[in-house]
């Protein structure tokens, strides 16, 4: 473990309570990238060890419990009982890998765009529904709009909308048609919503391929940071 970082501060972002940017050396210095994803690591290494080790405390203290009595068979046989009971929970609890929640990565993007044109398209009927997060609804009508007709930023509405209705691989394809049609204004949402499409969808590589290209100040950045750590360790 990096003695050098505070551990309060780490603990906080680990916890989602400030961002990767306001995590400080004990000095004051900042924290790079690199340094900041080993020390996540070997946060969760050490509660794991330190939990093990108040384990094993608590079973020397059972164990010194039962022989300053009566040393019967049936005290052992407990003794035993609840040692592998115990040991069986924490292997449970504790060394199997932590799965990430994907509604604690995903929210609602809101900045939405204006479609020009009559009152009443389908453009602005998707776009209203999206807005009033009916993604399904949204979804659908986006899928009547011809190809041709959809643009480079409806295309990655229409993706966030099959995202939201846990449509990944549909999701995929609006992101990637969104990126070809040249979406400057949302160039780094797509990276982000994309890893976690590819995510949802089982691609753990592409996902984690994605992430690493979010750099710092950019779209989700500290969400990026913790979900690499979090996927790494599957």
């Amino acid at each position: 473990m990096n003695d050098k970082i505070n551990i309060e501060l780490l603990e906080e972002f680990r916890n989602g309570e400030i961002d990767a940017s306001e995590v400080l050396n004990y000095d004051g210095t900042p924290v790079s990238e690199s340094e900041l994803i080993q020390a996540l690591e070997d946060f969760e290494k050490l509660t794991i060890d330190l939990k093990a080790v108040a384990l094993k405390k608590r079973l020397e203290e059972i164990h010194e419990s039962v022989n300053t009595g009566e040393r019967t068979m049936v005290w052992r046989r407990l003794l035993v009982a609840a040692a592998v009971i115990a040991l069986a929970t924490f292997a449970f609890l504790f060394f199997r890998p932590s799965e990430p929640d994907f509604a604690d990565y995903y929210t609602h993007f809101d900045q939405l765009i204006t479609e020009r044109g009559d009152e009443g398209t389908n453009e602005q009927k998707a776009l209203a529904a999206y807005s009033l997060r009916d993604y399904n609804k949204a979804l659908e009508i986006f899928q009547t709009i011809p190809r041709e007709n959809l643009t480079a930023d409806l295309s990655f509405y229409a993706g966030l909308s099959a995202l939201a209705s846990d449509k990944s691989a549909l999701a995929i394809e609006f992101f990637e048609r969104a990126d070809e049609q040249n979406a400057v204004l949302y160039k780094q949402q797509i990276r982000w919503y994309s890893a976690l499409a590819y995510w949802q969808s089982g691609h753990t590589d592409t996902a984690i391929n994605l992430l690493q290209k979010i750099n710092p100040a950019e779209f989700e950045y500290e969400k990026s940071q913790q979900l690499l750590v979090a996927l790494r360790k599957k």
